[in-house]
């Protein structure tokens, strides 16, 4: 499985990692009664809903929040003998531990303070709350109470950009390593406007260092390209392009713009297909030399995207042949919304007069209402694809243990384009 903290929660530093102080912080962990011996310098995490201060001869006691890591020192007599001493780089993470529930111990059901949760982050941990079993609430609360105060770990082996570190548990999607010394393309910026959509947006193109044989480009075009871009997938992809792993292609990342705009137009928006078809692949052409053989032209997405990856595929089957759809909204639309019918995108499939070449879909076995609809989605394009008389592989599903955000789907991407593209000539 693997999770990541929210981008827009900004914790404070964490305790102290250094082993012995870790071993100091457990050892104290209890609240302690009497003198104690100890130099400058020593801590302690106290639980006791009121804060200790230790003097030179006695204990004083006053009200303070419950959880705070603090000094545990003889003041008067360490100020006496180092008044210029400059607290260490353990001490100064200790002090600056912010006030607040504490991420271990959290009452069950209870949210972190208001001002700890991003605003993003709240909805999401009311949406996982409301998706959630009752037995099982209590520890999904505990856990984006502990975002409150998480913070990118520097160390970590894994990490998905500069502000999230990553945790992969064994069972995790497996990443493909490449060489990070393979030649590099080309990643260009270019503006895109759209007469259909009436908005401009920013494409990236990547062109990798190794050309086609035949000269023309395979067309890989990713929803949400700026998520893309940002992460950034192009080394991932020099490296694979590289070492054959996958064929030489262009890849085309497309801005959603904002929230609101991306949900208009990745909810099986007929607007936005043409789009993609008569606007963005045309233009694409003038730039570079690209195909127009459906079967090497591939559209991914994630989430919305993921269902609009598909949509387009049914809509146009005779432009775009090969879809990735990683954790597809298939649950879409809602019915307490539209008030009609839930899971469209069965019907459509059970209906096509046509379906692409190949499609792979992947979701997560901790996305709850996505699992099942994606399932679902599957079981209808292998039934219809039988009845259209295609092979009974050319519709494949990954499940995998993890859930829905990117770490999940930058280990995923590259194996749902090696999947489609084992055809091709690298």
């Amino acid at each position: 499985m693997r999770c990541e903290p929210d981008p827009h929660d900004r914790p404070a530093p964490s305790q102290a990692r250094h082993p012995s102080s870790a071993r100091r912080l457990a050892a104290h962990h209890r609240p302690r009664t009497g003198r104690r011996r100890g130099g400058h310098g020593h801590r302690g995490l106290l639980g006791t809903g009121r804060t200790d201060r230790h003097t030179d001869r006695r204990r004083t006691r006053r009200p303070g929040p419950t959880h705070r890591h603090l000094p545990l020192a003889r003041r008067r007599r360490a100020r006496r003998r180092h008044p210029h001493r400059r607290p260490d780089r353990r001490r100064r993470l200790l002090r600056a531990q912010p006030h607040g529930a504490d991420p271990r111990h959290p009452a069950d059901g209870t949210p972190a303070p208001e001002n700890a949760l991003s605003a993003t982050t709240r909805t999401r941990r009311e949406r996982a709350l409301a998706l959630s079993d009752p037995e099982d609430r209590p520890a999904v609360a505990r856990w984006f109470d502990a975002l409150a105060h998480a913070r990118p770990d520097p160390r970590a082996r894994e990490a998905l950009d500069a502000h999230h570190s990553v945790v992969s548990l064994p069972e995790a999607p497996p990443r493909l390593r490449h060489d990070p010394d393979a030649p590099r393309g080309t990643l260009t910026r270019r503006t895109l406007a759209s007469e259909r959509l009436g908005n401009t947006r920013d494409v990236w193109i990547h062109r990798p260092a190794r050309e086609p044989v035949d000269g023309t480009w395979t067309v890989a075009i990713l929803l949400d390209g700026r998520t893309w871009h940002d992460l950034p997938l192009a080394p991932l992809l020099d490296g694979l392009i590289a070492d054959g792993t996958l064929p030489p292609m262009l890849t085309v990342m497309v801005d959603s713009l904002d929230q609101a705009t991306r949900t208009r137009e990745l909810a099986c928006h007929d607007l936005f297909v043409d789009f993609l078809d008569t606007e963005l692949l045309p233009w694409l052409g003038e730039l570079h030399p690209v195909t127009d053989d459906p079967g090497r032209t591939l559209i991914a997405g994630q989430s919305l995207g993921g269902l609009t990856a598909l949509y387009a595929a049914l809509r146009r089957p005779g432009r775009f042949g090969r879809v990735l759809s990683q954790s597809g909204s298939y649950w879409w639309p809602n019915p307490a919304v539209t008030g009609g019918e839930t899971e469209r995108t069965v019907r459509l499939v059970r209906e096509a007069d046509a379906l692409p070449e190949r499609v792979h879909l992947s979701a997560g076995l901790h996305e709850w209402a996505l699992l099942g609809a994606n399932g679902r989605v599957h079981e209808a394009l292998l039934e219809r694809g039988r009845e259209l008389g295609l092979p009974g592989d050319f519709a494949g599903f990954t499940e995998y243990n993890g859930g829905h955000d990117k770490a999940c789907w930058r280990a995923d991407l590259p194996h749902g384009l090696i999947a489609l593209t084992e055809d091709h000539a690298r």
